[in-house]
């Protein structure tokens, strides 16, 4: 992965009729049509690509937009914050309609909006988590102490995860919320976004800590020394060719696949330099480095080093025979084992 600045940027013009106004953008999401929703502390507006057009409630005041997401349907719907008019509302043709207690929402302000597989709509709100049924909403949890929830996303093997206002991460499963103990949270970690892209990885943007990706047990982390912006991580996006956007305190980056990758001492190797390389023909990698013999096969590295049977961690060439026979030059003596070491 690599992050890329934005070098360029020009303002969306102002609705017809209005006057140029400067707000500070809370929240965006795209249109299936290629449009861009947009949401700031006193407005929810719709850029087609040349003009913007500006949405009213239909029955309150609008309160401060902070998440937006459209569904597979194509439903708009709308979380905003603020003294008595935070709540979560869908777009109608003339305006958004918010919901209230008869409808089963009771969460006061919204601070994030997902989607599942199935096509449920989650809200996490100042009292908890909800989920919209088709119908109606329910309050969700046994446990109802977890709350604020600043953050929701699905992962194919674990569900749903939130973020709390403490900036831990949970798990929701058997109706209550439990510790998600994929990462080893540091004593300073603090979860401030959470998205997870169409591949089925977790990002989870932190507040000092830079960015964390977790994908089939493998963690990556991204920090301002790879690159990233800030290390306090505000937003995040996928955008529809994969790329994921994250929003920091300095800029934003963006995080997209590349053909070369980069395997060091972050992600388990004994060394950060590689005297020697060899692909094995039944699979995997091996790396010969000045602290031992590595073996990387996927997102698996095994260290091979004196307590192994090594007679000197200082790797030189590495061969595999026609018998598939591994040979190892030490700093010692000439070795050989199976490929399987």
């Amino acid at each position: 992965m690599g992050g890329h600045g934005i070098r360029a940027a020009s303002p969306l013009a102002a609705p017809d009729g209005e006057p140029a106004r400067t707000e500070a953008v809370s929240a965006l999401a795209p249109d299936p049509d290629g449009g861009l929703w947009i949401g700031t502390r006193h407005s929810l507006s719709h850029w087609n690509g040349s003009a913007t057009q500006r949405y009213q409630t239909l029955d309150r005041a609008l309160g401060a937009v902070n998440s937006i997401h459209v569904d597979r349907r194509g439903t708009v719907w709308v979380g905003t914050v603020g003294f008595g008019v935070g709540g979560v509302g869908h777009l109608e043709r003339n305006g958004v309609r918010f919901y209230s207690r008869t409808d089963g929402y009771g969460g006061g302000g919204v601070n994030c909006l997902a989607e599942d597989h199935d096509g449920s709509l989650w809200v996490g709100s100042m009292d908890g988590l909800y989920r919209w049924n088709g119908t109606a909403f329910q309050k969700l949890g046994s446990n109802a102490s977890m709350r604020p929830v600043i953050g929701v996303a699905e992962t194919p093997d674990t569900g749903i995860i939130l973020a709390d206002n403490a900036g831990g991460l949970k798990r929701f499963a058997d109706g209550t919320f439990r510790d998600y103990s994929a990462v080893k949270l540091s004593p300073r970690f603090l979860a401030r976004a959470i998205i997870t892209d169409r591949g089925g990885g977790l990002w989870i943007g932190t507040n000092s800590e830079g960015l964390i990706h977790i994908y089939r047990g493998g963690i990556d982390h991204f920090t301002h020394a790879d690159g990233l912006s800030s290390d306090t991580v505000l937003s995040l996006f996928e955008d529809k060719e994969g790329n994921i956007w994250a929003g920091t305190e300095r800029g934003l980056d963006r995080f997209r696949d590349l053909p070369v990758t980069t395997t060091s001492k972050r992600e388990g190797l004994s060394d950060d330099t590689a005297g020697s390389v060899f692909a094995s023909r039944s699979g995997g990698v091996w790396i010969g480095t000045a602290t031992g013999l590595n073996r990387v096969e996927g997102r698996q590295i095994a260290v091979f080093n004196r307590a192994s049977g090594l007679p000197s961690e200082h790797i030189g060439s590495i061969f595999e025979d026609h018998a598939g026979q591994l040979w190892v030059d030490s700093l010692k003596e000439l070795v050989f084992g199976s490929n399987g070491a």
